[in-house]
């Protein structure tokens, strides 16, 4: 076996493609090579997850070795305007490439420092949709079946291995999660692709450094926990923030493993990208007991995190759930729910208005695309793997907060809305309102059908907001397109035809809730009005004693 040291820095190990279609494997410091005539566009290892953690282990790489830079509003800008050379890229990398060897008799690559003994264990179980180790131990995998992956090269060891400490679900006894917890969201900022369609863009516009982050030379806390003793989490050891560096939030290591490399004498293929390398890994060893992270609530850049109450001081990182998110979702992805900080549940990730200044300091907003990507996870099982995208509009700094004010007004509106549709549906349909399929269908149509409108308000508002239009006016435009929307849904999915006509007082009950309700009238219709800053009309008893 070849005793060259397989460093993570100098190694072309990153499968990509070209915007003319090309692949190759790629060294980081490569990154922006052919910017100009064929840009490097994606990752292409064939699986979502492995190219999201791919795009995060950059992201993380550029941030932690590029912080000066990256605080550095000037000089970010530069880098963005004239992507940085092969050898200036290196340059930036090249102080932390020891700690990029993923072999060798140094510290490993997200590998525990002790090379303790222990059963082989097939390398396929680093994939978190694969078996795990008691899984496959106890013969258990009846569903998932063993033997889709037998061998990985280095460089896909290496993915898998980052993929598993980053997004890997409850372990079982002793498996610690990661530093965001089992599973978490992962959100970057994609630019218009019209505008900047290489993804060194896409990387640097998502890059992320806090004012402490420059380490001084005294402070002696670790980057990367594989260099170090791992802190061992029996006897009650936790791993706080305060016992790293603040760049660790990108590189949580929260199990014990240590990869077993061998020479590939067969010119065996690696089974995820099909290349044949010199060494592969079939299996590796483990520990129970690693890292085990607590108190890193809002501390990654890139996830948005929620709590249960304002009284609650844990925040907990969200996690990806099947569906469609819309502008619904806005709350907590993209706008904090509420104005006032102590009252927040649900904040969305730093990366979001650190993107936002830096397109509108670039003067090139464009329409920006919010990516969310991650495992759906229950009960220690990952479900599958979970990819969107969803409009952001940029605002600048100075409007950001009127402009949320707004917006969260309006999306709050949106929700009591909803909820008069389904209520009123639930009515109409009488005995039929156990069958919740119609009404979950009619709630997605609501929102994925007033999604246009509110994109297209919320694109203008920053206009009228400068020439402080009314925003009373522009929250009575919003309801009437609601009103619309919500008579019109509730007609097709009741039309008078379907109704029975011996008994049409249902119907004819929840028809009318719904207009007096999106009118301002009944419980629901203040809960509306009130959502939407809108002074409800006098009720309709008050207005006949008048």
């Amino acid at each position: 076996m070849t005793d060259r040291v397989f460093n993570l820095l100098r190694e072309a190990w990153l499968p990509v493609r070209r915007l003319s279609g090309a692949g190759e494997l790629l060294r980081p410091r490569d990154l922006t090579d052919g910017i100009h005539e064929d840009p490097i566009v994606a990752f292409d290892w064939g699986r979502p997850d492995f190219d999201t953690a791919s795009r995060e282990f950059l992201i993380g790489l550029l941030s932690t070795a590029c912080a000066a830079r990256v605080l550095d509003g000037r000089a970010w800008r530069d880098w963005w305007r004239n992507p940085p050379s092969a050898d200036a890229l290196d340059a930036s990398l090249a102080s932390f490439a020891d700690a990029f060897d993923l072999d060798g008799d140094g510290p490993r690559f997200m590998q525990d420092r002790e090379d303790f003994a222990g059963a082989a264990v097939p390398v396929e179980a680093l994939l978190i949709d694969s078996p795990g180790e008691n899984t496959i131990k106890f013969n258990k995998d009846l569903f998932v079946r063993r033997g889709r992956v037998g061998t990985l090269s280095r460089g896909a060891a290496a993915m898998a291995l980052f993929a598993l400490h980053t997004y890997a679900p409850e372990g079982g006894r002793g498996l610690c999660t990661g530093l965001r917890g089992g599973g978490p969201m992962t959100c970057t900022v994609l630019p218009d692709a019209d505008d900047a369609p290489a993804l060194w863009h896409r990387l640097w516009l998502n890059t992320f450094a806090g004012d402490d982050w420059l380490q001084p030379a005294t402070d002696d806390r670790p980057i990367f926990p594989w260099t170090v003793a791992t802190r061992v989490s029996d006897k009650g050891v936790n791993t706080t923030p305060e016992h790293a560096h603040p760049a660790a939030c990108f590189w949580g290591m929260p199990r014990r493993i240590r990869l077993d490399f061998e020479a590939n004498e067969g010119a065996r293929a690696c089974d995820l990208i099909g290349i044949v390398d010199e060494v592969l890994v079939a299996s590796y060893r483990s520990k129970p007991k690693g890292n085990k992270y607590e108190a890193w609530g809002r501390k990654h850049p890139l996830t948005p995190y929620y709590r249960s109450k304002p009284t609650d001081v844990e925040w907990l990182a969200l996690h990806p759930q099947p569906g469609r998110p819309g502008y619904g979702d806005w709350l907590g992805l993209v706008i904090a729910d509420d104005a006032d900080p102590a009252r927040i549940l649900r904040q969305p990730p730093a990366i979001v208005a650190s993107a936002e200044n830096r397109l509108d300091g670039l003067r090139r907003a464009g329409r920006p695309l919010l990516h969310i990507a991650g495992y759906d996870t229950r009960q220690r099982t990952a479900r599958g793997f979970v990819e969107h995208e969803m409009p952001l509009v940029v605002v600048e700094e100075e409007l950001r907060q009127e402009c949320d004010l707004v917006l969260r007004a309006w999306i709050r509106g949106a929700r009591e809305a909803e909820g008069l549709l389904d209520s009123a549906v639930q009515r109409a349909l009488g005995e039929k309102k156990r069958d919740q399929g119609q009404r979950w269908i009619v709630g997605e149509r609501f929102w994925a059908e007033t999604e246009p409108a509110f994109l297209e308000r919320a694109r203008r508002l920053p206009d009228h907001l400068r020439v402080d239009v009314d925003e009373t006016a522009l929250a009575g435009d919003w309801l009437v397109q609601l009103r619309r929307h919500v008579l019109r849904l509730f007609d097709e999915a009741v039309p008078p035809a379907s109704i029975d006509a011996t008994d049409p007082k249902p119907y004819v009950a929840a028809r009318s809730m719904l207009h007096a309700g999106m009118r301002g009238y009944g419980k629901q219709g203040r809960r509306l009005f009130a959502a939407l800053d809108l002074k409800a009309p006098e009720s309709r008893r008050k207005e006949k004693a008048a």
